[in-house]
């Protein structure tokens, strides 16, 4: 019984190795769009998005930090929270604040080398590096 369930937790891991790299790093925001018509937005500045577990995550905007809940699922689903708490010390820029409204419609995540798509239907994509 203790070899089947050593099995089970091995395969389990082995299924989802690019959700593990996702959270045990802090990412930086390269550039977004919000569908496929929308023109690439390159960041002006270092954003940084985080996962403190696979429960939460952490968004650094210019001036506010923001976080919520996030929900990794199998097949590399991936849900953020609708509603966001943020930090209320000034304003943020427009590519922040677009970031951060991109963020609530990802449904999907990609891991290659050390780059990280966020994507979402109509072509919305967030591309990051390992930071």
């Amino acid at each position: 019984m203790r070899i089947l369930l050593v099995l089970v937790v091995i395969f389990t891991s082995a299924c989802h190795p690019d959700r593990q790299d996702v959270v045990e790093n802090a990412w930086t925001v390269v550039n977004y769009r919000l569908s496929d018509t929308d023109s690439l937005r390159n960041a002006p500045r270092e954003y940084t998005l985080s996962f403190g577990d696979r429960k939460n995550f952490s968004f650094q905007l210019d001036v506010n930090s923001c976080g919520g809940s996030v929900n990794f699922k199998p097949n590399n689903i991936l849900i953020f929270s609708q509603s966001p708490v943020c930090t209320e010390a000034c304003c943020d820029g427009p590519f922040a604040l677009g970031v951060l409204s991109a963020l609530k419609e990802v449904n999907r995540f990609e891991l290659i080398n050390e780059q990280l798509a966020l994507t979402g239907n109509g072509g919305l994509r967030i591309q990051l590096v390992r930071k």
